[in-house]
Order: structure tokens, then sequence, then C-alpha cells
């Protein structure tokens, strides 16, 4: 469970990102375009599998998350 500042950390983490996937896209993707490619797996997913999709869009490392586990 997240409370407080780890839940306000969380969501300027995800903004930064969705800007991140945006700008790296020219706007033909969001954070939101990860999401539904996670959901289609149909499967739990992991830290890595997030990481992974949103790097798939960004076309490399994504700086939002360079301080996340």
């Amino acid at each position: 469970r997240s409370q407080g500042k780890q839940t306000a950390r969380a969501a300027l983490v995800m903004r930064a990102l969705d800007s991140e996937i945006r700008a790296a896209s020219k706007g033909k993707a969001s954070l939101d375009t990860v999401v539904q490619k996670l959901v289609r797996t149909g499967r739990s997913v992991s830290n890595a599998d997030f990481r992974a999709a949103a790097m798939q869009l960004i076309k490399g490392p994504a700086k939002a998350l360079a301080g996340c586990p």
C-alpha cells in the first residue's frame, strides 16, 4: 500500500512518463498505450514488464523511471 508522499511521487512519475512517451512518439502514443498493451497480455504485470513496454514506445530507457525499482 502506498500513502501520502509515495502516492504523490508515483503520480508525478507517471505524468513525466506520459510526457516522455508522447514526445518520443510525436503524440501517437501515451501512458494509456502502455497500459492497453499490458492488459492485452491477460497476465499479471511486473515492474520489468511495465518498464519494457514503456521503453519499447520511447525506443530507449525511460528517464522518468530512472529512480524507480
